[in-house]
């Protein structure tokens, strides 16, 4: 699972809407919509207020298959 994909899991099994998400973090709802899709790489600063937010463990965030 990559990071977008982690994000999205944890907030929909939260119930939470990505507007509530951007409203909690400050981050604007479509950057939040290109991290879940995985168009863009944020920043370590961007990806604690997520992790943050929705109870997340960093490391386990930031631990996923790469492609070889």
């Amino acid at each position: 699972m990559t990071l977008g994909e982690t994000i999205k899991h944890a907030r929909i099994a939260q119930q939470m809407q990505q507007q509530a998400l951007h409203r909690a973090t400050g981050i604007s709802q479509k950057y939040l919509s290109q991290i879940e899709h995985d168009h863009v790489d944020p920043r370590l600063s961007i990806v604690l207020r997520i992790a943050a937010v929705l109870h997340l463990d960093l490391n386990a965030m930031l631990t996923y298959p790469v492609d070889a």
